[in-house]
């Protein structure tokens, strides 16, 4: 219990210290890498974007251009997740097993795995959450043995889930899913 709360209060002051102290403004989806009419995250102005202070930062992408590569979406099956969760249920690494061997037999592909949370809970919390859920998807198909240089998380939290929704639609919402980039 210690450890957790010692855990909790270094990852605030981490995020105190990067965030300058301050709320920041909600990314919107044109705002991420792969938002409409961007083909790589090269064009992202980090000091525009994140405040004074970010001239030092680089993109975690760096290495993995989604220029001039199309984006299939739905072509593996999304994993889904429990509430506040990101632990993968064991009825959901059938899912993951598809997509390791999808990887395996198309070698020249690529592999964007975006993390979502329904509406509830702060952007912070779910974005955090998202990027967990991607986290751990990607962590999953590298024990796997799919090369980690052609897997890169997207945290998408709750931008993209409808406010109020019903339980179903939350529960579509809680998952992982797999773009693959040609």
């Amino acid at each position: 219990m210690k450890s957790r709360i010692l855990l909790l209060a270094l990852f605030s002051a981490t995020l105190a210290v990067f965030t300058g102290c301050h709320n920041p403004r909600r990314p919107t989806p044109g705002d991420t890498a792969f938002g409409p009419g961007k083909e790589s995250a090269d064009w992202v102005d980090l000091t525009k974007q994140y405040g004074a202070g970010a001239e030092g930062l680089s993109l975690r992408d760096d290495a993995f251009s989604a220029a001039n590569r199309q984006r299939v979406e739905n072509l593996l099956a999304s994993v889904y997740f429990d509430t506040d969760k990101s632990a993968i249920a064991s009825t959901e690494r059938p899912k993951i097993d598809e997509a390791s061997e999808y990887m395996k037999g198309n070698p020249k592909d690529m592999l964007l795995i975006e993390g979502y949370c329904d509406w509830r809970g702060t952007r912070e919390y779910n974005l955090a959450l998202g990027d967990r859920r991607a986290t751990g998807v990607r962590q999953y198909l590298i024990d796997l043995g799919v090369d980690p240089k052609r897997i890169q998380t997207l945290s998408q939290g709750d931008l993209k889930a409808q406010e109020n929704a019903t339980p179903q639609v939350m529960k579509e919402d809680r998952r992982a899913s797999f773009v693959v980039l040609r």
